[in-house]
């Protein structure tokens, strides 16, 4: 089995290269995903109608990373599943289980890129909705940006468990609005014997405003966010393997800064014709815990979808980030997004065959240093993807 499961890995690689640039996929997804009901930032994206639900997804992809101290190539396999059942009336579980078999070679500072199998978990909570103006979510929060925060940037779509409340503030045809409170525990593990004393319980809490402006069928639609953000205690293992990351670490112990600032978001579609989508996308990060030149990040770009019959998209996005150093903890960023102390550009070429239910997916990024480091050199990566759209059961 495992010498079958190598021979698809490496013929995929074949085909080339990465898996590594869908923030602007992911972006997109702000306004697709949420556009019609404003409860689909948390865990309801149930359908009340059935006891259970659930959808299934499958991705093989490659991906290939080079810069002067750091290199890599692997093959990846994975399986996830959007899970959900109604307990009561107004009592849902919602999971997201995920398995990924990864195979390759990786001599990089990056351990996110260093090929291994795992079973995750990106969501996992109990939604309890006593009104239809407010939901309670406890359990395993996502982060991915089109759910919560927006940007990708602050924490690319880390999971931490933690209770959020969302509060419906507005729900009209055209304009919705929700109130998000979270607090949470951003999740590290260290079996570090150089640790003298046990260290404080870290924290995140996080207050957001989503607005959705326009539906499904409008010609203009967009997608924002705002949020207050401030992370606590967060560890010494965190600190540590931040280093290679960009953050700024003196003792190799302790964040030289905290973190707690401001994140802005936003997507903005607009139909130019029936079959020809504009896209265009921004994000603004600002840590306040750290001095000017080493605290703020963004990132603009834009893109088209050109629907050229029923069963065929084509898709075409272009990205461009800056962030600097001590902007946000780069432990729960990834590569895929550049990490800190880093500028460059995102490209992203898709095509979907509707009437096969896969999505086709080349990327590439060229990411230079915002201040130069010995531990950090220019870097970039390449990547193709096949996936399935979501089959739904």
């Amino acid at each position: 089995m495992k010498g079958l499961i190598n021979k698809v890995l490496l013929s995929t690689l074949a085909v080339q290269i990465l898996i590594g640039t869908s923030f602007a996929d992911e972006q997109t997804k702000l306004s697709k995903q949420n556009s019609v009901n404003p409860k689909t930032s948390t865990a309801n994206i149930l359908n009340k109608n059935t006891k259970f639900s659930g959808s299934w997804r499958i991705k093989l992809g490659a991906e290939k990373l080079n810069d002067e101290i750091s290199q890599g190539t692997a093959a990846n396999l994975s399986g996830s599943m959007k899970l959900n059942y109604q307990l009561v009336e107004s009592l849902r579980f919602y999971g997201e289980p995920k398995i990924s078999i990864s195979q390759g070679q990786a001599q990089s500072l990056y351990g996110e890129f260093e090929p291994n199998n795992t079973f995750s978990v990106d969501e996992a909570l109990i939604n309890f909705a006593p009104h239809d103006f407010l939901d309670l979510n406890a359990g395993v929060l996502s982060h991915q940006p089109e759910k919560r925060i927006g940007n990708a940037y602050l924490m690319a779509s880390s999971s931490f468990p933690g209770i959020e409340a969302a509060i419906h503030v507005l729900n009209f045809e055209k304009v919705k609005m929700d109130l998000l409170l979270e607090e949470s525990i951003p999740t590290s593990y260290s079996l570090d014997s150089g640790v003298e004393e046990r260290e404080a319980s870290p924290r995140f809490h996080a207050q957001s405003v989503k607005l959705n402006l326009g539906d499904k069928k409008d010609y203009l639609k967009s997608t924002m966010f705002i949020t207050k953000y401030q992370f606590d205690n967060l560890p010494s293992i965190v600190a540590q393997k931040s280093i290679t990351r960009g953050n700024t670490v003196s003792d190799g112990y302790h964040y030289d800064y905290g973190f707690s600032g401001y994140s802005a978001a936003v997507l903005v579609e607009y139909d130019f014709l029936s079959n020809f989508t504009l896209l265009a996308l921004g994000s603004y990060l600002l840590n306040d815990q750290a001095p000017g030149g080493l605290n703020k990040g963004y990132s603009t770009g834009g893109g088209i979808e050109f629907t050229v019959s029923k069963d065929l998209t084509l898709t075409s996005k272009v990205r461009s980030f800056y962030c600097e150093p001590d902007v946000a903890p780069a432990y729960y960023s990834t590569y895929q997004l550049g990490l800190n102390n880093r500028q460059g550009y995102i490209y992203e070429l898709g095509m979907e065959f509707t009437n096969y239910k896969l999505k086709l997916k080349a990327g590439y990024m060229d990411s230079d240093l915002v201040y130069k480091s010995g531990l950090m050199a220019k870097r970039t990566s390449y990547s193709i993807k096949l996936e399935t759209l979501d089959v739904k059961f």
